[in-house]
């Protein structure tokens, strides 16, 4: 089994050739399917969201004594290999694998091991002997400094402003790193092949330099000493495909600094001597995942849609403003973390992802980039 590698947060621009009136994300998933089965006691509706990706599954209990309905979100950790149906008499779930049918029951009477495992508020409870995880909701953890920028977003008149404002002067290079540049290292250069992506383009005069890796915190085959030539890859200590490499702007050659000049502003005296560290990953050995968070992305309308593109009676540019009933755990399950050698987490919020100028400013609810799952489409832009 490969490990993966995980991006916490990116927005995808989805394009979809047709319109649907949606009310939940449900009614966006196109490659959805349907199996219901009853009995005396209950009713149950099992959808599989994506039938080509087969990684989440929703399930809807029905008790015929009682009008309410639930609704479970199930988690299929093995998609390749395994996939869900409901059993013929409506106690449960049959988990397939080839030609094999393992049962599955999930009620005894009128009792259910869902409702447990649903009170028991773990992100994934284990169902099935561990071959289906029962997802549940997970509230997020917001710090001070986070509930603050949430609240002047949400409730004061030109907040996004005052956020950029002291992020640009109270918060500016709160963050930045800096190590003494070390010239020891200058001889010669190693013209031996070594594994990894080609060196970064460095001032001649810097080529030989080098710099101590810091607060890096990722182990690697650094010199003996500690330190890191400039530009060069190190491999990881933990895996031969992951690789890093540590610079500073004011060494990398004037040629490629001076390019594009239309596009890059020129570094200024702080970002000059800032360190700058880098990892890259051989994608031949890694899968690449997404996952949302527990409250972001959100789905609503953003702050800057214009109220004249809004759809009358729909909270979102799809026609909700919850991920319901998906439930956002923000962590993955227990045996793709086991596979997870690296995440990148993201701070993007959708309140930032309307098209703010331009023809698709002016139509679709504003044009809101969409994002997706496990092949579950949270959002689509070209709905109308």
């Amino acid at each position: 089994m490969k490990p993966i590698l995980v991006f916490g947060l990116v927005f995808l621009a989805i394009g979809l050739p047709f319109t649907i009136e949606a009310r939940s994300i449900v009614d966006l998933q196109p490659f959805k399917s349907t199996q219901t089965r009853e009995n005396q006691a209950r009713t149950l509706t099992l959808v599989n969201l994506n039938t080509n990706v087969n990684k989440w599954y929703l399930l809807v209990v029905r008790d015929k004594k009682s009008p309410s309905e639930q609704t479970y979100h199930l988690e299929n950790p093995l998609p390749h290999r395994q996939s869900i149906v409901l059993r013929e008499d409506a106690e449960g779930i049959e988990i397939i694998e080839g030609n094999l049918k393992d049962p599955c029951r999930l009620f005894k009477g009128r009792r259910s091991i869902l409702s447990y495992g649903e009170r028991s508020k773990s992100p994934y409870y284990a169902l099935c002997q561990n071959k289906i995880y029962l997802r549940n909701q997970v509230s997020g953890n917001l710090s001070t400094k986070e509930l603050a920028v949430d609240f002047l977003r949400d409730h004061v008149w030109s907040g996004e402003e005052v956020i950029s404002f002291i992020k640009d002067t109270v918060y500016k290079d709160a963050e930045l790193i800096t190590a003494a540049l070390s010239l020891d290292g200058l001889k010669s250069p190693d013209l031996k092949e070594k594994p990894g992506p080609k060196p970064a383009f460095i001032h001649k005069t810097y080529q030989r330099a080098r710099l101590s890796p810091g607060e890096l915190g990722i182990h690697m085959q650094a010199d003996t000493d500690g330190m890191m030539q400039v530009g060069e890859w190190y491999p990881s200590s933990h895996h031969e495909d992951i690789f890093v490499s540590v610079i500073q702007p004011q060494l990398i050659d004037q040629q490629v600094l001076s390019s594009y000049g239309n596009r890059v502003l020129p570094f200024d005296a702080t970002e000059r001597s800032a360190v700058v560290y880098l990892v890259a990953f051989d994608l031949e050995d890694f899968e690449l995942g997404y996952s949302t968070g527990t409250e972001h992305p959100e789905v609503s309308y953003s702050e800057r849609t214009a109220p004249h593109l809004k759809k009358p009676g729909w909270s979102g540019p799809d026609g909700f403003s919850t991920y319901a009933p998906i439930k956002g755990t923000g962590m993955l399950n227990p045996l793709d973390a086991s596979r997870v050698v690296a995440t990148f987490t993201g701070g993007f919020k959708r309140k930032h992802s309307v098209f703010r100028a331009g023809v698709e400013a002016t139509r679709n609810g504003g044009t809101h980039y969409g994002f997706m799952q496990n092949g579950v489409i949270f959002s689509c832009s070209t709905l109308t």
